[in-house]
């Protein structure tokens, strides 16, 4: 849901947002102090919590990420990250998504998968924090510290309760997977996938198959199991033969 956008002749959080103080997360981005207690609805009874304590606080910088992000990054990537924190700050997290992925897309510094799972902590699409987390903390190398990862590995555990890992079998190798029309892989999948609670549509597609579709209700269980059993096509016609009566 957008919540507004950005003003037009802001260029900088500070000045676009108006929501008061800005702090600092792990990576030194910039973030209006509102826009990092919205993350506080799920987590606040948690101390693994994104709280804005801990976004608040910059870890000290290892030697392959001497630079702050801000001075890292260059041309269209620097570009989309400044947008992407003025949007971030006045609360159009869907805006800021975009702008974070299209930074990391074209300088691939893993410190931005941090601010991606960000803006997919305040949208609820905690399968996708999950899942950009871990990417963060693989990706991340030198450019994290100890400290960097255990916060990561610790949020990680306190969204796992609000998703289910689905193991999704197929009868037949080379099929795509698809959860909510995004893509998740194609058969045999080599891990489960992470799912958030609700209604979950599964769709399963291969040439010369019928699709499969299914209406997953996804709960608060730590798994559940699809099995897909893929229908060969059949394709049925009429051969009609005209022949002259004396035919032989």
């Amino acid at each position: 849901r957008r919540r507004g956008g950005a003003a037009s002749t802001a260029s900088s959080p500070r000045a676009a947002a108006g929501h008061g103080e800005h702090e600092f997360d792990a990576h030194g981005h910039e973030m209006t102090r509102a826009s990092v207690c919205v993350l506080a609805f799920v987590l606040a009874a948690s101390s693994a919590g994104w709280s804005s304590a801990a976004l608040a606080q910059p870890h000290p910088r290892p030697a392959a990420a001497s630079k702050p992000l801000a001075q890292g990054l260059t041309g269209q990537a620097k570009a989309d990250y400044d947008a992407g924190k003025t949007l971030a700050g006045d609360g159009d997290f869907p805006g800021a998504l975009i702008k974070f992925q299209s930074a990391y897309d074209q300088s691939k510094d893993p410190r931005l998968l941090w601010n991606v799972a960000f803006c997919e902590k305040n949208l609820r699409h905690y399968a996708q924090v999950i899942a950009t987390l871990r990417r963060y903390v693989a990706e991340g190398g030198a450019y994290l510290t100890d400290k960097d990862r255990k916060d990561a590995q610790d949020l990680i555990a306190t969204l796992q309760p609000f998703t289910t890992s689905a193991n999704i079998k197929v009868s037949q190798e080379g099929a795509r997977i698809a959860v909510d029309d995004t893509p998740v892989g194609t058969s045999p999948m080599s891990a489960p996938v992470v799912l958030d609670i609700g209604e979950r549509h599964i769709r399963v597609t291969k040439e010369g198959f019928k699709p499969f579709e299914k209406t997953l209700p996804v709960g608060g269980s730590a798994s559940v199991n699809v099995d897909v059993t893929l229908e060969a096509e059949v394709h049925e016609g009429r051969l009609v033969v005209n022949a002259p009566a004396d035919a032989t």
